[in-house]
């Protein structure tokens, strides 16, 4: 209820980077507080590579009404995937902020099969941006967002998601098929486990 209410999903335009955030007035840190300690203590949180810290809270103020705000935001993607994903996708959801994360999920799909390297799974990930939170509502009066037919925009998204990747495994690292080379960043984590885990 918390996350419906005061959690936002929404992606940065330049670089498609996934962000979840929940926000608060400052007199209520200790509440953002326990809620980035129950986040961090999700199944599927590797502990050893994600220090609480990358949970960050911040201070700021509010440029609509000028009170002080806390925020919690959270773009580490490897939680993002490994908990955040699950622990969200696991949920019943009573608000429109369940169709928010589903278009969140969708765009970290599409970047998942690396699909952000190509022109066609650009301008999708632009048109779900430009669809999603409060650019859904009818009540935008933003003219400078184009209207789409959603319909014709999740046919589009389960094409590009069922059909091949962008992305291949070669020597151990990501290969981007589309671009013929490899992803910066070095190699990929690759985890060993014994009969006992």
């Amino acid at each position: 209820g918390f996350v419906e209410g005061e959690g936002s999903f929404f992606v940065r335009k330049d670089t498609f980077q996934l962000i979840f955030s929940l926000t608060q007035s400052t007199k209520n840190i200790a509440v953002i507080q326990f809620i980035r300690e129950f986040l961090f203590n999700l199944p599927g949180v590797d502990k050893q590579s994600v220090d609480i810290s990358n949970l960050r809270i911040s201070k700021k103020e509010d440029s609509n009404n000028h009170h002080n705000i806390t925020q919690l935001t959270i773009s580490k993607n490897e939680y993002i995937k490994n908990a955040l994903i699950p622990f969200f996708s696991s949920i019943i959801w009573r608000s429109k902020k369940e169709k928010d994360f589903q278009e969140w999920l969708s765009i970290f799909k599409l970047k998942e099969r690396g699909h952000h390297y190509q022109d066609i799974g650009v301008n999708l990930i632009n048109m779900i941006i430009n669809q999603m939170n409060n650019n859904r509502l009818s009540t935008n009066r933003n003219a400078s967002i184009p209207k789409i037919e959603r319909d014709k925009l999740y046919v589009e998204i389960n094409n590009l998601l069922n059909g091949p990747t962008n992305i291949e495994i070669k020597e151990g690292r990501p290969f981007i098929k589309s671009l013929n080379r490899f992803t910066k960043g070095g190699n990929i984590e690759v985890g060993i486990k014994n009969d006992n885990g």
